[in-house]
């Protein structure tokens, strides 16, 4: 199907989100990817994203793509502008929140970096489905800088007493509050103390996601409580 460009919104200084029309709307589930071509090139030349808007939007979608020097794709994407259509197929995918947390539980994102594109497409559906549960982000990046959807995931908090944002920067800044270092199980516990009734979702390289699953594992939080992505 044709997509057509209708915003282009700069994230952070390597991440940009695309806004896409389709030519005839579709449903998605939070979690699932759609696969890019650009219209012109060789078939082959195509990426999955996942889609980072909620699935409750009218008539667009959006992904948040991470720039790629050495891509030979995000390259094509950084020179597009408004209007330009490119060719989408899907929704793929079988990342999704198919069980609710237990009684007194709370969800849980884990995300890292550029992974965090389908959990904010999760929390975007579940709040605007007035979940009932609570919600809380744990989010790993290098630094600030990295940040993405910083402006918008700060004034969710502002905004939804329901949410929490717990950071995990590699380099943390000066009176900054957050967690330096890594994604640990002391990190986990102490953002989530009641981690033994919740509903986890991870999403990001493949060395944090098996390094994440072995802090709950010894946490003791079960396999089928754990929902993860790795890309």
């Amino acid at each position: 199907m044709d997509c057509t460009v209708v915003e282009i919104i700069q994230e952070t200084h390597d991440c940009r989100t695309f806004v896409f029309k389709p030519e005839k709307m579709f449903s998605y589930v939070p979690g699932q990817f759609i696969i890019m071509h650009l219209k012109n090139t060789e078939m082959l030349l195509q990426r999955s994203y996942s889609f980072s808007s909620a699935p409750d939007n009218a008539d667009t979608f959006s992904i948040t793509v991470k720039e790629k020097l050495d891509g030979r794709f995000t390259p094509l994407l950084w020179n597009l502008k408004i209007g330009d259509v490119l060719e989408g197929r899907g929704p793929f995918g079988s990342f999704k929140l198919d069980r609710e947390p237990k009684p007194n539980g709370r969800y849980v994102f884990i995300a890292g970096g550029a992974g965090i594109t389908a959990p904010w497409s999760m929390i975007q559906n579940l709040l605007n489905q007035k979940t009932p549960f609570p919600i809380t982000l744990i989010f790993g990046n290098r630094s600030m800088n990295d940040i993405i959807f910083l402006s918008k995931l700060h004034q969710l908090c502002e905004s939804n007493p329901n949410f929490k944002l717990v950071h995990v920067l590699e380099k943390k800044p000066d009176n900054w509050n957050c967690y330096q270092g890594y994604i640990t199980k002391t990190v986990i516990a102490e953002a989530v103390p009641n981690y033994a009734d919740c509903m986890f979702a991870l999403c990001g390289p493949p060395v944090m996601i098996t390094a994440v699953v072995k802090e709950l594992q010894s946490l003791g939080v079960p396999p089928d409580q754990i929902r993860q992505e790795k890309w």
